[in-house]
């Protein structure tokens, strides 16, 4: 995807994770890579909706965006309500992404730290570095409101 085009993308997975908490998954090319801490910008079913709504990265392959998001307004709520197999318009990735050069060092025990749904974005952040070629040893250390 290319900043400033929005292209369509098919729900291929939805869950609930907790109330009005989601993770959707889009049947998606990407032209680059979404990296851990980028976002997206997906647009609501509602054509009267103009603006998207921001959306962090929760894991990306070179076929596949998945997000994590809570309900908190009318455009979250209809993009909630879509279910598999239905198909909203993206645009992204966005964003800088965390600074993985910096600070972190092939070999060593890294600790990562968030609460609320920064996890997401964060838990991608471990994946990419424990995984195959990071050589990194990650621990995530998460916080909630609530269970």
């Amino acid at each position: 995807m290319s900043r400033g085009i929005k292209h369509k993308a098919e729900i291929i997975k939805k869950e609930l994770l907790a109330p009005d908490i989601y993770r959707i998954s889009f049947g998606i090319e990407l032209d680059k890579n979404a990296e851990p801490g980028q976002f997206v910008m997906v647009f609501p079913p509602d054509k009267a909706m103009l603006l998207g709504r921001p959306l962090c990265v929760a894991d990306a392959s070179s076929h596949s965006l998945t997000i994590v998001f809570r309900t908190a307004g009318d455009g979250t709520r209809l993009i909630a309500s879509c279910d598999e197999g239905d198909s909203l318009f993206i645009e992204g990735p966005l964003g800088n992404g965390y600074p993985c050069d910096k600070g972190i060092v092939k070999g060593k025990k890294t600790v990562l730290l968030c609460g609320g749904l920064g996890a997401p974005s964060l838990l991608y952040l471990a994946k990419k570095l424990s995984g195959t070629g990071g050589g990194v040893q990650c621990t995530a250390v998460l916080g909630y409101r609530d269970s």
